[in-house]
């Protein structure tokens, strides 16, 4: 019996048969794949076992099953194979060289390359399962999945956020349209008519974002709660996450999840009382203070952003599940104020990643209308165009949205702090 399919052994003599003669003489091109009992790519091989990538794991199979008395002949076999072939095994144990390895440099695939693929390929399946796992979760808690558009004609008005422009074409007319930054005007419509819970997993889009936990397109979940407020989604956020560890069969502790705040953090490690009425003026002399360089033309925008990323998340432990919230009201984005005049939002916090951004949302269209154009005002500041805004948004909030709450989760970023995983680029194809 052939250890390779098309291919006749002779004795062996002092000199081995190349596999360039092999594949331009006696290889079988288009052999047929019936009566196959797996097929793979090759990533391994040793006197004993052919290694085999296989549906998204490594399978070793001995040569004594399938090569039997052809087992002397391994000279020959290991001058035919390299890693990265794709091979079938028949039911009768015979070795099928389905589609050989030809790398377009010339150069060989290496153990350490189908490593890395397979590594890729890991985690590509454990990517599907983390979906299925976060749509089952959402299911069981009785929420409408829902879907939008991705071409909109607003986008949304977060005023440091880049956006894909592209026209949009009918007949001799010509618009614009945008690829979505997130799918939030569009879920709170749909809220303010289904008064329901509802929850979309979607491709949104983000210009000039690159970096180990940022890519220009990425997943994001967002869910509401019509009729609830932060609380309930930080249940959410906690029971999703103890939900997909013990789905994806993550070992390790337990996390542990804590609540702070601004106020909080800047109180006890640098004894500095802030408020929702800190003003510029105070902020630049407490930074004086602290040896912090800021430059004069920054805003109270661009110094919060500075305290945030410098002060704050530095103090976060990122072996917790923090919960920060408590942000100044020029900072409030879509949320409502508290009566001492905090923004009603929160983001969480997991091994070093920001995971997500919740708010008690804003229903007063008035304000929302108001803080729209104040976006739009800090996006040219910002050095980026200024957006149409949405007024079937705001004609909703008219029409009446309930108290509700919501949240944005990056789900790359959620995938990644629960495998431990740095780098946002490994865990994609492309």
């Amino acid at each position: 019996m052939s250890p390779v399919s098309g291919y006749k052994i002779p004795v062996i003599t002092g000199k081995q048969l190349i596999r360039d003669q092999f594949l331009k003489t006696d290889w079988v091109k288009y052999p047929s794949v019936r009566d196959l009992k797996l097929a793979g790519r090759l990533v391994k091989v040793d006197k004993t076992s052919l290694t085999l990538f296989v549906a998204g794991k490594t399978q070793k199979i001995s040569f004594k099953r399938i090569l039997k008395k052809a087992v002397k002949n391994w000279l020959q076999l290991e001058s035919i194979l390299v890693a990265g072939d794709i091979l079938g095994v028949k039911k009768n144990g015979q070795v099928v060289l389905l589609t050989p390895f030809r790398g377009s440099d010339g150069a060989q695939y290496t153990a350490e390359h189908a490593q890395m693929i397979y590594q890729q390929a890991r985690r590509q399946y454990d990517w599907n399962r983390f979906l299925s796992g976060v749509n089952q979760f959402f299911a069981k808690k009785g929420f409408l999945s829902v879907e939008t558009p991705t071409l909109v004609n607003s986008p949304g008005p977060e005023p440091t956020i880049d956006v894909f422009k592209t026209s949009y074409k009918q007949g001799r007319t010509v618009s614009d349209k945008f690829l979505i930054t997130s799918p939030e005007l569009h879920l709170k419509k749909i809220v303010s008519q289904a008064l329901s819970p509802v929850y979309e997993i979607t491709k949104v889009f983000r210009n000039n974002e690159h970096s180990p936990k940022h890519k220009p397109e990425f997943w994001m979940i967002e869910w509401y709660r019509p009729f609830s407020d932060l609380s309930d989604i930080a249940a959410d956020v906690k029971e999703l996450i103890l939900f997909l560890k013990r789905y994806l069969n993550i070992k390790g502790k337990k996390p542990v999840f804590e609540k702070t705040s601004f106020e909080k953090i800047l109180s006890e490690k640098y004894h500095y009382r802030f408020e929702p009425t800190t003003g510029e003026g105070e902020l630049k002399t407490w930074l004086k203070e602290q040896n912090i360089y800021f430059s004069d033309s920054m805003t109270l925008d661009d110094l919060f952003t500075m305290v945030n990323l410098e002060m704050i998340e530095t103090n976060i432990d990122p072996d917790r599940v923090v919960f920060l919230n408590q942000y100044p009201p020029y900072a409030a984005a879509l949320a409502k104020l508290d009566q001492q005049g905090w923004a009603q939002r929160f983001e969480v916090y997991w091994q070093g990643l920001e995971l997500g951004n919740a708010f008690n949302e804003l229903n007063d269209p008035d304000i929302q209308e108001q803080r729209l154009a104040e976006d739009n005002l800090k996006k040219k500041s910002n050095g980026l165009d200024p957006l149409p805004i949405d007024i079937e948004f705001l004609e909703s909030l008219k029409r009446g949205l309930p108290p509700t709450a919501g949240i944005s989760v990056g789900l790359e970023r959620l995938f990644m702090a629960l495998y431990q995983e740095p780098d946002i680029a490994k865990l994609k194809w492309f």
